[in-house]
């Protein structure tokens, strides 16, 4: 009997203590989102790169009152695109934190994120589709952060 137990217990145990990626991802979301909410920062201007086979996306981000209000992209291979896309693709604080709130972990192979230990924001959301397959990773970097 006590041996019955000791295995039902740590059979909870277990089930118990196992995290998924998905729930550690959103525990760190939630954290960070608060910390960042308590900044109470509503106007300032961060740097977006998309480090990844498809050349490198980089523009800078002004946010005011909240909102996104102008992207500037200084990037010569990038000039084609159209401002109204290049506005709408990229991402502001906020608007990381729903594409890592909403991003759907188990679908990829790796999904990691790490946060600015100051204020909360993302600083990196690196994605991998296939381990062991080449170029098809990605890595949203955002730095030069400066509230206004």
């Amino acid at each position: 009997m006590f041996i019955r137990s000791l295995i039902s217990i740590l059979t909870v145990f277990l089930i118990l203590s196992c995290d998924s990626g998905d729930a550690s991802v959103q525990n760190a979301l939630e954290l960070n989102r608060q910390k960042w909410q308590r900044q109470d920062i509503k106007n300032y201007s961060i740097q977006e790169k998309h480090l990844c086979f498809c050349a490198g996306l980089e523009w800078q981000i002004f946010v005011q009152d909240g909102v996104k209000d102008t992207v500037i992209v200084s990037e010569p291979y990038v000039d084609y695109q159209p401002y109204a896309d290049t506005f709408e693709r990229s991402r502001f604080i906020e608007e990381a934190f729903e594409f890592i709130q909403n991003f759907d972990t188990n679908n990829v192979d790796s999904f990691e994120v790490t946060y600015n230990s100051k204020y909360g924001y993302p600083t990196e959301i690196s994605i991998d589709s296939k381990k062991g397959v080449a170029d098809d990773e990605i890595t949203f970097a955002y730095s030069n952060f400066s509230p206004n």
